[in-house]
């Protein structure tokens, strides 16, 4: 997989977990993004709350399910402001393939969110009707106070973006799902990238030799030992290229994922 996004830094502690903080930050010049490098192909009945989600009939980003009308994915994700645009995949380990189909009822954006800053960069989509729940296709757990990552601890992250960073297939679109494993990366090695601003309410995927997030990834799950604790939001240029790629931290915002939920 690999992202291809404005890069924003992240915060996780060399020995502490990742649930703390107060954010604030600017990032740097990049672009939304699509894709997972060098992972493995996947089937969705093993990652069943991942959804693919399209806009004007085109793959934008991926998506998570999170509850039976809601699925949650990066603010830049919502490349339009009207619902009718938008369609929701479930169940599917090609972006091709029917699965279920929903459309999108209520756009969630995070109210903090600006596009030109890259905080906050977390939003909820309600769907027009609940999911049927069943192989392919089960919302994902929320995480607690008991779940604790820290630099060293292997994630998973999957996507449907592109699996090559090559100019020449640049326009080529994967359709299929990927896997990663990689470790979380420590807060002194999201600290190498020039320019780049540490923000507490991010994570950073550390991956070298290749392996990362890029086009196509967005607003896809990191996760560990079953529960979501990011959501792909920015990362280097070259997709797989030897520096961090930057989840929003769902601890942070749990409080807002909740009282969104509950108020919609």
């Amino acid at each position: 997989m690999k992202i291809f996004y404005y890069i924003l830094v992240i915060h996780v502690a060399t020995g502490g977990c990742w649930n703390s903080i107060n954010p604030e930050s600017n990032v740097m010049d990049e672009r939304p993004n699509k894709m997972i490098i060098n992972g493995v192909e996947a089937d969705v009945k093993d990652y069943p709350y991942q959804v693919a989600l399209f806009s004007t009939n085109q793959f934008v980003c991926g998506a998570i399910i999170i509850a039976d009308q809601f699925i949650i994915t990066a603010a830049h994700c919502f490349a339009s402001n009207n619902t009718c645009d938008y369609m929701v995949k479930a169940g599917v380990s090609r972006i091709d393939e029917c699965g279920q189909q929903l459309g999108v009822a209520k756009l969630l954006m995070h109210e903090k969110y600006l596009g030109d800053k890259h905080n906050y960069d977390i939003g909820i989509m309600k769907v027009d009707k609940p999911f049927k729940f069943g192989d392919g296709v089960q919302k994902i757990k929320l995480p607690d106070n008991s779940v604790c990552a820290k630099a060293g601890d292997v994630v998973l992250v999957t996507g449907f973006g592109r699996t090559e960073r090559n100019k020449k297939k640049e326009k080529e679109r994967n359709m299929k799902l990927y896997v990663l494993k990689s470790p979380l990366a420590t807060r002194e090695k999201c600290m190498t990238n020039k320019n780049e601003i540490i923000a507490e309410p991010h994570i950073c995927l550390d991956h070298s030799d290749g392996y990362g997030i890029c086009l196509g990834d967005s607003g896809g799950p990191m996760v560990i030992d079953g529960y979501l604790i990011g959501i792909a939001t920015r990362i280097q240029k070259a997709c797989g290229a030897d520096k961090p790629d930057v989840f929003t931290s769902v601890m942070y915002f749990l409080g807002w994922i909740y009282n969104t939920i509950s108020n919609n």
